[in-house]
């Protein structure tokens, strides 16, 4: 997509180069004022991304901002490529891996969770909701908040669901899951608290952190005009090429797909183009983790990769205007009981396998808003740890259309 291309004109800053430059502006401002010795404390407690991404939000919904700009989509399909291969390449697997049975078990706990509070709330409010399509709908905010919004429009294909009916669950999706993007952010100065409270072994993560310590940031530098051109060289034409071979990829299967009406009906939107990038991005990136390429995050790699990160997540928050909650009451009630059902079955799970507040948050954020989210959240607790989002991520975007058609079929049998 063009970023020059006509905006919206529903706000007060609209051209894609001034909204720009005032998110970048609002981004430099908030780092700039979390340094300030009086109010570190504060953002310790509230770190700079909940405001990176609520800040837009509050413009959005005061009119400042539009909700739909071309820059928003041009942003996330131009910098989520290079920004992932940057921040995989520094990844330790090996050390990830030994994290896999704890992190992937919370993360099927909060899938559980909310399928289940689906159920519940459907049993609650089901005479509120639209009583043609109010199932339906639901399963698709549940393979949203499973795997991603490809899941959710995937299961609107496949079950047909009107526009003007599944309207709704637009808003809920994006106001209920990035407003609990804030919230899993804002407990992140909570972890200390947390591991006293559920007796946490902290050996797991004291291991891993060591382990990235000294593999990526024992012998960091300041990168030299040279390593900055081959780390902004790697990640664009990598997240190109990623972008290239999803388009042929995609191509590639449409002829199996096309002979198989039944598989395209369900997988069609779900496998689509930048889906493919997304997988190829994170394949590539891990592959490249075990190159020479990995040595880049001496120079700082991992912080080009954050830095295209905090620009991109304003463009999240902007979309999400707070002036529209009160048309989806119902739908907007299901949705908290499916969030917090979801909570209580992390908690539980957490309090069985002793996990870290760390698992909690980037297993209930990679099923509730996807790759990108649970970097965010992963880069909030835990920087060195941001590849554990990713994957869980492109976990849930595998499970999402699935379980999203199962939950709408169980809820219209009921």
């Amino acid at each position: 997509m063009n970023p020059t291309a006509a905006p919206v004109a529903t706000a007060l800053v609209t051209d894609p180069l001034a909204l720009f430059s005032f998110l970048l502006a609002m981004v430099a401002g908030v780092f700039w004022i979390s340094e300030w010795k009086p109010l570190r404390r504060f953002f310790e407690f509230l770190p700079p991304l909940i405001f990176c991404y609520f800040l837009p939000m509050i413009t959005t919904s005061l009119g400042i901002t539009p909700a739909e700009s071309p820059l928003y989509g041009w942003f996330n399909k131009v910098f989520l490529p290079p920004l992932l291969l940057l921040l995989l390449i520094s990844a330790d697997v090996k050390a990830i891996a030994r994290l896999g049975v704890k992190a992937v078990g919370v993360m099927l706990s909060a899938t559980v969770g909310i399928v289940v509070g689906a159920v519940i709330g459907f049993l609650l409010f089901s005479s509120k909701l639209d009583q043609t399509h109010g199932a339906q709908n639901l399963g698709a905010l549940t393979a949203s908040w499973i795997g991603g919004s490809a899941n959710m429009y995937a299961v609107q294909s496949a079950l047909a669901i009107p526009q003007d009916a599944f309207a709704p669950m637009i808003i809920v999706d994006t106001v209920m899951a990035y407003s609990w993007l804030g919230l899993l952010i804002a407990l992140a100065g909570w972890q200390t608290k947390f591991a006293g409270w559920f007796k946490v072994d902290p050996r797991l993560m004291e291991d891993v952190r060591a382990r990235m310590d000294t593999s990526a940031q024992s012998s960091m530098h300041c990168p030299t005009t040279r390593e900055i051109l081959m780390i902004l060289a790697l990640a664009l034409v990598g997240g190109y090429l990623a972008v290239l071979g999803g388009g042929v990829l995609h191509a590639a299967i449409q002829p199996w797909m096309a002979a198989h009406a039944k598989v395209n009906e369900v997988l069609g939107q779900t496998l689509s183009k930048f889906t493919l990038t997304i997988i190829l991005v994170t394949v590539g990136g891990l592959a490249l983790s075990f190159t020479p390429v990995r040595r880049l995050e001496k120079a700082g790699a991992s912080r080009f990769g954050y830095a295209m990160l905090f620009l991109l997540l304003p463009t999240f928050g902007a979309q999400a205007d707070l002036r529209q909650v009160g048309a989806v009451p119902w739908y907007a009630a299901v949705g908290a009981v499916m969030l917090i059902t979801q909570a209580v079955f992390i908690l539980i799970a957490m309090r069985l396998l002793r996990a870290p507040l760390f698992f909690g948050a980037v297993g209930s954020m990679a099923n509730i808003g996807g790759p990108a989210s649970a970097s965010v959240v992963a880069g909030a607790y835990e920087p060195e740890m941001t590849p554990v989002g990713v994957l869980l991520g492109v976990f849930g975007g595998i499970m999402g259309t699935f379980i999203g058609l199962m939950t709408a079929a169980v809820l219209k049998f009921m």
